[in-house]
């Protein structure tokens, strides 16, 4: 069986061969430098050419890589814009196209953001903002011919990787959490003026973007984050006010685009929130924090919502895939699947992207254990 097929029975609730195996979306998948430690481990000398994120975060996994650890994905994005460069400081911050300064933590690995640009302002403001332009012509050149080629060239499952913002991460990144979480009760006409900027932004993104691809892909990702390690960062009622219908109206023109499934990344615990997000339409929920509060029993995940969302991830990466052994590392990957696979319906891939403290043989026998107990 294809990657393609694969992944394509799974993403149906059906059972292939073996359970899909995923490495490369920005939440899972590998620092720049842990990468150059695999490609040493697996003997592979050849110059590296890979695209790297803002964040360090490798995007593109090299084929050599893919077919060594058994990956069923390929990824594809948006390009760069034209209208923006990155301008690094002399204390090394800059600034994203969205104006939002950001620095590099703990050596180079983290991005952090550190100042929002809209704090101060008022709604009046957020028509004069200099706001991204969706048109720039340099986000899909050559993305036409990059992504028929591995739809005609390849058989791996073609991911569609996020436009790069969604709607409540992107409002907290331009106001301020703390700031946009005093806005919700005490200002909240500048919320909803926030928020309908963004959503209107992501239309246009996702239309310039869907056009060049949508007929070419299988899994197309979508993320904002709702979830910290002990609960949901805003109250399901606030969620329901500000966020919900929001995103009903993205996924809703997401879906008019393309037949691929929609993949929702939030970390955190978020199991408050599931049916929200079944009822607006998501098929993948990712990446399923399993350290998280209320996420760890992934055999009443699968019961209560298997039915309706294929689950995407699971494997802990706190303390196992990055604290934990080799024979941790398998025995995680048999409960994950012993829990989730059942009936199709589960991609495994770690809980986060892998930064250099992995040791390199957890990543060897993640895959490993995937393949041996991932079987039907």
């Amino acid at each position: 069986m294809s990657p393609r097929e694969r992944v394509e029975k799974a993403l149906n609730h059906q059972e292939p061969d073996r359970v899909p195996l995923d490495l490369g979306c920005p939440s899972n998948s590998m620092s720049i430098e842990l990468y150059k430690k695999l490609r040493q481990y697996l003997g592979i000398s050849s110059p590296t050419k890979v695209k790297v994120g803002l964040d360090n975060i490798v995007l593109d996994i090299e084929e050599e890589i893919l077919e060594s650890l058994g990956i069923d994905f390929c990824r594809i994005h948006l390009k760069t814009p034209h209208t923006w460069k990155k301008v690094v400081a002399e204390d090394g911050t800059f600034r994203d196209e969205w104006g939002i300064k950001r620095k590099w933590a703990a050596g180079g690995e983290f991005l952090e953001m550190v100042d929002a640009p809209l704090k101060n302002k008022t709604i009046d403001d957020l028509e004069k903002y200099p706001w991204p332009d969706p048109y720039d012509k340099g986000r899909i050149e050559g993305l036409e011919e990059e992504v028929k080629r591995k739809y005609e060239d390849t058989e791996y499952a073609i991911v569609a990787d996020t436009i790069g913002f969604g709607l409540f991460e992107q409002a907290w990144y331009l106001r301020g959490m703390e700031q946009l979480m005093v806005d919700m009760i005490e200002n909240p006409d500048f919320v909803n003026a926030l928020l309908d900027k963004i959503l209107d932004l992501s239309k246009k993104f996702w239309d310039v973007y869907l056009r060049v691809i949508g007929k070419y892909i299988d899994v197309v990702v979508h993320f904002d984050d709702l979830g910290g390690q002990n609960g949901l960062l805003i109250s399901p009622q606030l969620y329901r006010q500000f966020i919900k219908e929001r995103q009903r109206q993205i996924f809703s023109f997401i879906k008019e685009r393309t037949k691929a499934k929609l993949f929702y990344h939030t970390c955190g615990s978020v199991y408050p929130l599931i049916p929200d997000l079944i009822e607006i339409g998501i098929d993948i929920l990712q990446p399923i924090q399993t350290s998280a509060k209320d996420m760890g029993d992934t055999k009443l995940l699968k019961e209560r919502f298997g039915k309706n969302l294929v689950f995407w991830g699971a494997i802990d990466y706190q303390s196992v895939i990055a604290k934990g052994t080799p024979e941790e590392v398998e025995n995680e990957v048999k409960k994950r699947i012993r829990d989730l696979s059942s009936g199709g319906g589960y991609v495994l891939s770690a809980t986060h992207s892998m930064h250099s403290e992995v040791p390199i043989e957890n990543i060897i026998s993640m895959y490993s254990a995937g393949k041996k107990y991932g079987r039907y």
